[in-house]
């Protein structure tokens, strides 16, 4: 991961120095190229037997490679379609893939509520923003909303203020602390909260923070589910505490890979279609909205 990261910062480091010109450095979409075949190939050369699922699943990372170096390359890393259809984006996407972004698929529940809510908040705040799809995409949607992300990596944090300079998006950043973020959060505040398996945590966090300040007047939170260490869904915990901190839960997104099959990918093949709709391994993730 350490070599990742530093090619992933030196590609930052040159996106700034041409003022985002993404289309023009397909560096990381080769390196992603270069390593997944370079994978594939090691997995068919061992002389040991392999499970087929193994060898299944790094050939489909190959293809999956080739369609993001080619959607990207011919679109110029803008978003195809969706409620953030021709955002500009990054040539990486990290702790998530990368083609259902540049598609408009990914997240397809979620993404639509946030469309559909994004002019009925004045603040929002993204916690596990990763490289700022959501940070990026809430404020493409409405430039006057305030839009901080929050997240532990420092890699993290820089590609999505990178993201959010490539779009001009002055009222969007990105935070290594919730509480620095935090502290242009006014008025009606919706929080996405993605911290694979920290949601307790971050609930309380988040509570107690709303709580101690007098400008707001109600804040929504959205907590994507995870698993729990034997591997049974947390969805039950997280609704039971965000109930115990006085929240109402007024809806639940469940995640639907049938959405995905968009009419754009007419004319692929098959594979071609589920490789691009394919974005997760948890298939009965689902988002809890509760209210203040």
């Amino acid at each position: 991961m350490t070599s990742e990261k530093s090619h992933i910062q030196r590609l930052s480091e040159i996106l700034i120095e041409i003022n985002g010109e993404t289309c023009a450095l397909p560096g990381m979409l080769d390196y992603r190229l270069h390593q997944s075949e370079k994978f594939f190939s090691a997995l068919c050369n061992k002389k040991d037997e392999r499970h087929i699922y193994e060898i299944l699943s790094a050939g489909v990372a190959v293809l999956r490679a080739k369609e993001e170096k080619t959607m990207f390359t011919q679109s110029g890393g803008l978003i195809a379609t969706g409620p953030f259809k021709g955002m500009k984006y990054l040539p990486y996407s990290l702790s998530s893939l990368l083609a259902p972004k540049l598609l408009g698929t990914y997240e397809q529940e979620l993404t639509q509520y946030l469309h559909d809510s994004a002019h009925l908040y004045e603040s929002f705040v993204d916690i596990g923003c990763a490289e700022g799809y959501y940070l990026s995409g809430m404020s493409f949607i409405n430039p006057s909303l305030v839009a901080r992300g929050v997240d532990v990596d420092d890699v993290a944090v820089s590609s999505a203020n990178l993201l959010c300079s490539l779009n001009k998006l002055e009222n969007a950043k990105a935070f290594i602390c919730l509480e620095t973020a935090m502290e242009a959060v006014t008025g009606d505040c919706l929080f996405l909260i993605d911290v694979d398996g920290r949601e307790i945590e971050v609930i309380q966090r988040v509570t107690d923070l709303m709580g101690q300040k007098k400008i707001h007047k109600s804040f929504t939170v959205i907590v994507e589910t995870d698993l729990n260490p034997d591997g049974s869904s947390n969805r039950l915990e997280i609704i039971d505490f965000l109930k115990s901190k006085g929240l109402k839960i007024v809806q639940e997104l469940k995640y639907d890979i049938k959405g995905r099959f968009i009419k754009e990918t007419l004319g692929r093949s098959d594979l071609e279609r589920f490789v691009l709709a394919y974005e997760r391994s948890i298939t009965n993730q689902s988002w809890i909205i509760a209210e203040s």
